[in-house]
């Protein structure tokens, strides 16, 4: 009988961010290759949570036992994130089965050497994040996310409310990379030529600076948060809006609907918009929109090209590549910007003909199917 291996992760697990919600579906699915053991020093699990997973979840922390050993010179996995700047944890411990897990915007240079010294290889988020990590001679494969069909299925394509109002859906952190500017800039468009148009915004940010990086956009007026943290960033964003002659009557921010119940808030939105400058995985968030058989419209370039297509979504193609060295560290040179004039084209086609934008996303949550936790854990197992 094969004796299964330990399974070493310093993934953060929680259920309210995305690395978390990555760490804990994964610890899950790579259970199936071997003994899990959680080395992280601040596992979290909120409330709305499944109190009999969480029970699970805190069974493979890591006992002083198991710390020493993953200390040690041993022959067990440890899958350790990669950070945006390509650090590493501080502590790597002593396997020599090391696997990164990354989705890298970018390699500041002078990181290479201690990725390919450390890492028997890096799991990326997308085929364009493992090109990333190929381009400066790290090893890597694509493990892009999966998609908790559980949570997020084709079940709540179909609206419940009798509302027949059109509902666009943004969701992520509210910052320029994400490109929540871009939705501000069409739903001006959309309001003042449709009555009916409403909002609905799933933006969080707790970090002031990120949130301030909105500064860099020349599609708004925005001012800067200043004193802006977790419990009053509502306002500022509500302050925006109004800034940009957003009408907030016809505008719903729901950015603390759980994990778990936002297919309810899906299910009643006609169409997502996700007009990131750049993504390094796959994008969970639309991702979880799409497998809920919604249409979305995307920008088509970096970590959303292998989840988007013109058969299942609404792609936005002319984007102009936009190097941002004199805002970010060097290596930031893939951000793209996306043509309004586009996204504003697709929203008004959704709008009017939403029978056939219903039909794509019906065809997007069969897509979706194919991405699971178990794939990307098999990916990952595999590679070793």
């Amino acid at each position: 009988m094969r004796t299964l291996p330990t399974i070493f992760s310093l993934v953060p697990v929680a259920a309210n961010f995305g690395w978390g919600i990555c760490g804990r579906n994964l610890l899950r699915a790579l259970s199936q290759f071997g003994d899990v053991k959680l080395v992280y020093g601040d596992y979290r699990c909120e409330r709305s949570s499944n109190a009999i997973e969480d029970s699970w979840i805190r069974s493979c922390l890591a006992s002083e036992a198991d710390k020493a050993v993953f200390e040690s010179s041993h022959s067990h996995v440890s899958l350790m994130p990669i950070s945006e700047y390509g650090n590493l944890p501080e502590s790597k411990g002593g396997g020599s089965r090391r696997v990164g897990l990354s989705f890298n915007l970018m390699l500041p240079p002078g990181i290479s050497g201690e990725l390919r010294d450390t890492l028997q290889f890096v799991a990326a988020g997308s085929e364009w994040c493992r090109q990333l990590f190929l381009d400066n001679d790290i090893p890597a494969v694509a493990a892009p996310q999966g998609v908790d069909a559980a949570i997020f299925h084709e079940g709540f394509s179909d609206k419940t409310l009798p509302d027949d109002r059109f509902y666009i859906y943004s969701g992520g952190k509210f910052e320029f990379r994400k490109g929540q500017d871009y939705v501000i800039k069409a739903l001006r468009h959309m309001q003042q030529k449709f009555a009916d148009v409403v909002l609905v915004v799933q933006w969080t940010n707790p970090w002031e600076y990120s949130f301030n990086t909105m500064q860099y956009s020349s599609l708004i007026d925005f001012e800067l948060a200043e004193g802006m943290t977790a419990d009053n960033s509502e306002y500022f964003i509500k302050r925006t809006l109004i800034q940009n002659g957003i009408d907030l009557n016809r505008v719903i921010i729901a950015a603390g609907t759980p994990q778990a119940q936002a297919p309810l808030l899906i299910r009643e939105t006609d169409i997502g918009v996700f007009p990131n400058r750049i993504e390094g995985g796959t994008n969970l968030v639309l991702m979880e929109y799409m497998a809920c058989g919604k249409p979305a419209i995307a920008t088509y370039h970096t970590g959303h090209v292998d989840v988007v297509s013109d058969d299942w979504s609404l792609p936005l193609k002319n984007n102009t590549e936009r190097r941002l060295q004199e805002h970010y560290p060097p290596g930031y040179n893939s951000w793209y910007e996306a043509d309004i004039e586009e996204l504003i084209s697709h929203l008004e086609w959704a709008y009017l003909h939403r029978e056939q934008a219903r039909a794509l996303g019906k065809k997007a949550a069969a897509r979706m199917r194919a991405f699971t936790w178990d794939s990307m854990a098999s990916r990952i197992m595999q590679a070793l």
